[in-house]
């Protein structure tokens, strides 16, 4: 493996292909976000950086491209270059995503909505490319996942052919402290998603914001849980890498 060519995509010069030349560049065997080389000549360099620089690094295992790295910045101090900025793209990256509801009948609100986004596209929540299964969504516009427990209960009711007694939710408050129907109390998914190839996970519930919970002589506001495997600051929300 070597890196065998690299080329300015902002200008007309020729690549550099000079072996010789190629080979004083560390990371000579696999793709890298920088790679630096001293004691080059600086005559081979001298017109290769322009104002808005693409430069393209090729690594090959003989006449076989391995790697092809673009969008990197140029640098020339004397007889040292350095190369940075540089991105992969001959790593292919895939995004699958939708949305699940789960009990619409004629006018009812579903009663639960599902955002799910499954893939390895590289985002700033995911820098590494890791494949995630989110299950709560919020990219693109994407409202996140929730449930109505009323509506939920419901939905059950009617597709199980369940006629006995009806399930009870506990008295529901907004902060105000006003009494709210239980077809009011949403939970919200702030996190629900599977890191595949780091097998990390990150499930956080909260009821919506404004809603509380009363059991006789006690309340509690803004209802949840939260399981992970990864050291998180609970108030803040986690990255999916």
């Amino acid at each position: 493996m070597a890196i065998t060519k690299i080329e300015n995509l902002s200008n007309n010069i020729a690549p550099i292909t000079d072996a010789a030349e190629l080979a004083k560049f560390d990371s000579k065997d696999a793709f890298a976000e920088k790679i630096t080389a001293t004691g080059v000549t600086a005559a081979t360099w001298a017109t290769f950086a322009t104002a808005n620089d693409n430069i393209q690094v090729t690594w090959s295992n003989g006449a076989t491209v391995v790697s092809r790295a673009v969008g990197g910045t140029f640098a020339q101090t004397g007889t040292t270059v350095t190369i940075s900025g540089l991105a992969n793209a001959s790593k292919y990256s895939i995004g699958v995503n939708g949305q699940l509801l789960i009990g619409p009948e004629g006018q009812d609100d579903a009663a639960a909505i599902v955002n799910v986004r499954m893939g390895n596209l590289v985002t700033k929540i995911n820098p590494k490319g890791d494949w995630i299964i989110d299950f709560s969504d919020k990219t693109d516009d994407a409202g996140g996942s929730s449930i109505n427990l009323k509506v939920l209960i419901d939905w059950i009711k009617r597709n199980t052919g369940d006629t006995g007694a009806v399930p009870e939710l506990p008295p529901v408050k907004g902060e105000d402290g006003v009494a709210k129907k239980p077809e009011d109390f949403i939970i919200e998914f702030k996190d629900f998603y599977y890191n595949i190839t780091q097998k990390t996970f990150d499930f956080w519930v909260t009821s919506k914001d404004g809603q509380t919970i009363t059991f006789g002589a006690f309340t509690i506001k803004k209802v949840g849980f939260r399981v992970t495997n990864i050291a998180v600051n609970p108030s803040l929300e986690a990255p999916k890498s």
